[in-house]
């Protein structure tokens, strides 16, 4: 007992939470063209180490 048999050093996950859902594949191109941030971060884990 006492051995480590898993080491996590600083570890990082964002989501990106959407405001609006795209129904139809022109709209998708229509945002990616206009640009700005649609959605917001979420970080999930920030520099977790165990």
């Amino acid at each position: 007992m006492g051995d480590v048999v898993i080491e996590v050093k600083d570890v990082w996950k964002k989501f990106r939470i959407y405001r609006e859902r795209s129904r139809m594949l022109k709209e998708v191109f229509i945002n990616l063209f206009r640009g700005g941030n649609r959605y917001e971060e979420f970080w999930a884990l920030k520099g977790v180490s165990l």
